[in-house]
């Protein structure tokens, strides 16, 4: 018989994950392309090229945290075994993997990033965080 679809999504998930992670290294490496990108149409002062560089920043570490709590769920087995949630992880993470690369290669605005964290890194935080609260707030899995 085939292998299950079960079978396959745990490695699936940690290959999009990582992906998307390291779209998102890459693209804390190359922060002031997309800065630039952003501030075209004129010559940016100093203080809008500060504000620029701190607000990648924030979403830079803000999507940091949302991976770390990915990868602990799939490292620590909170959510590894749980098909719908690893789908959900799966979705979101080849997103924002294609997208935080298109970002950076196509020189979008910096602001983008915010939109792709809110819609690729939040869902899959938030599914993570459900999951430690249903087995260690409302036990209602045993880990």
């Amino acid at each position: 018989m085939g292998r299950r679809i079960e079978e396959a999504l745990i490695p699936a998930r940690f290959l999009t994950t990582l992906g998307h992670f390291l779209a998102v290294l890459i693209l804390a490496g190359s922060k002031a392309t997309v800065v630039n990108a952003g501030l075209a149409g004129g010559q940016p002062s100093a203080d809008d090229i500060a504000a620029a560089n701190s607000e990648v920043n924030g979403a830079l570490i803000f999507a940091l945290f949302c991976f770390l709590l990915d990868f602990a769920g799939l490292g620590f087995g909170f959510s590894a075994f749980m098909p719908k949630v690893n789908a959900l992880q799966i979705l979101v993470h080849f997103a924002g993997g294609v997208l935080t690369s298109r970002l950076v290669v196509e020189e979008w605005d910096y602001r983008v990033f915010w939109y792709i964290v809110a819609m690729c890194n939040v869902p899959a935080a938030i599914a993570e965080l459900l999951v430690m609260a249903l087995i260690f707030g409302l036990k209602v899995y045993s880990y």
